[in-house]
């Protein structure tokens, strides 16, 4: 895994003290949410319709008349 040698020497002593616990980071990482669970629902909504069946709808924040780039 190419990890420095104190950095595997730490997880195994974190591992030693705390069991699997000590696997669990408590974090995800990642960049930020950048959608309101609203736009999801508006997506998720979206992509399960039939072709026609929904109204012409843009999530918030987004213009129904945007260019398609």
């Amino acid at each position: 895994m190419q990890a420095n040698e104190d950095t595997i020497g730490q997880v195994i002593h974190r591992f030693n003290e705390m069991g699997m616990a000590s696997l669990n980071l408590g974090w995800a990482g990642g960049r930020p949410r950048q959608i309101s669970s609203d736009d999801e629902l508006f997506i998720v909504t979206t992509a399960k319709a039939r072709p026609g069946i929904l109204e012409r709808r843009s999530p918030a924040g987004v213009s129904a008349s945007s260019p398609t780039t």
